[in-house]
């Protein structure tokens, strides 16, 4: 049941890095922080409470 003219099956990729080696994340940049935000920590998240 094979269609002659299908396309070859792809190839799987083999991975970007070693199995078994936990691959290297590059972490997130950090989020800009106003200097003259001077509320204590979570306030701002306090606004956008329902």
């Amino acid at each position: 049941m094979t269609d002659p003219d299908a396309p070859p099956p792809i190839e799987p990729k083999p991975p970007e890095y070693e199995p078994g080696v936990a691959p290297v994340e590059e972490p997130p940049p950090s989020s800009p922080v106003d200097p003259a935000d001077d509320r204590p920590y979570g306030a701002a998240s306090d606004a956008f409470r329902l």
